[in-house]
């Protein structure tokens, strides 16, 4: 057998470009049934969901606002307030919007507590069953709207950073509209932006990778590149940068269903529970420290 064999999860359906968040309405008016909207506060309060807001309401039976990282009792929750009355799932939003989303669609298909069944602490595995999810992300760097991973994090009663996985969580429709990022705060575009760097550089390095997944990352990394420079302007290279960004994330997240984790995002989910406010900049710093190092210590005859 090939060294090579390549398993790819991704989306059913992905809808890239500016513009693109208003195929929502015309998707989910072609197939009416009781949806629920998972957001955040930020898309609440800005002007995509004022211009969408009139149609969207016609289509939704209420939402669920998320405020940070799920966890366990957030989702457990969710699912006893909605379960038989909602049959698809929308999200919009950063990574922690869609990973809740996941997560409660999941979840509300399974009759256990969501701890039962998590990586790393739970004792029952996933079955593959989950409602429908429209993912559209509002952020550039989890790659969540690719992912067969939805991220829970407890704090307080199990002090544990973990998922739940299965190749059917994936969400069946991504929207990718780079306008969703224009006016995001630049702290907010650098630490998403790490973050598709890192799923994408360690895809590429992954002892799991393949010549299908090294060539996908080797793409993100391109498009990453490409944006790092302009993706706060706003003109049209701005634009241009947007949506190279948004292609990284996405092809991080596809990467890293078959490639997996590396060292850098372990160490950031670690960190995460001891110190949120400061994961990211301490693996950002880390693999600019790795990239800036990296020519000097493999010159020959460098004895620095």
């Amino acid at each position: 057998m090939s060294d090579n064999l390549s398993e790819l999860y991704s989306n059913q359906q992905t809808l890239f470009g500016r513009g693109s968040l208003d195929k929502l309405i015309p998707l989910l008016a072609a197939e009416p049934q009781p949806t629920l909207l998972f957001c955040g506060h930020s898309f609440l309060q800005g002007p995509a969901y004022e211009r969408l807001k009139s149609a969207l309401n016609d289509h939704i039976i209420g939402y669920e606002i998320v405020r940070h990282e799920a966890s366990p009792a957030d989702i457990d929750g969710w699912v006893s307030r909605w379960r038989g009355h909602v049959d698809r799932v929308v999200a919009i939003g950063g990574g922690s919007v869609l990973d809740a989303a996941k997560a409660f669609s999941a979840m509300i298909q399974h009759p256990l507590p969501t701890a039962r069944y998590l990586e790393k602490v739970g004792d029952t595995p996933v079955q593959p069953i989950t409602l429908p999810l429209i993912a559209v992300p509002t952020t550039a760097g989890t790659g969540s709207e690719a992912t067969q991973n939805a991220v829970v994090t407890d704090q307080h009663d199990i002090q544990v950073k973990a998922s739940l996985r299965h190749p059917v969580f994936v969400p069946r429709t991504a929207i990718l509209d780079p306008d969703l990022l224009k006016g995001s705060p630049d702290k907010v575009l650098v630490t998403c932006g790490i973050d598709a760097f890192t799923h994408l550089f360690e895809a590429y390095l992954s002892n799991k990778g393949t010549l299908f997944t090294r060539q996908l990352a080797l793409t993100g990394l391109r498009q990453f590149v490409q944006a790092w420079p302009t993706l706060n302007r706003e003109d049209e290279e701005g634009d241009k940068a947007r949506e190279a960004m948004m292609m990284a994330s996405w092809l991080g997240g596809v990467c890293l269903n078959s490639a997996g984790l590396g060292l850098f995002t372990v160490l950031r989910a670690k960190s995460a529970l001891s110190s949120p406010s400061t994961t990211a900049k301490y693996v950002g710093g880390c693999y600019f420290l790795f990239l800036t190092g990296w020519p000097k210590a493999s010159t020959p005859g460098n004895s620095s």
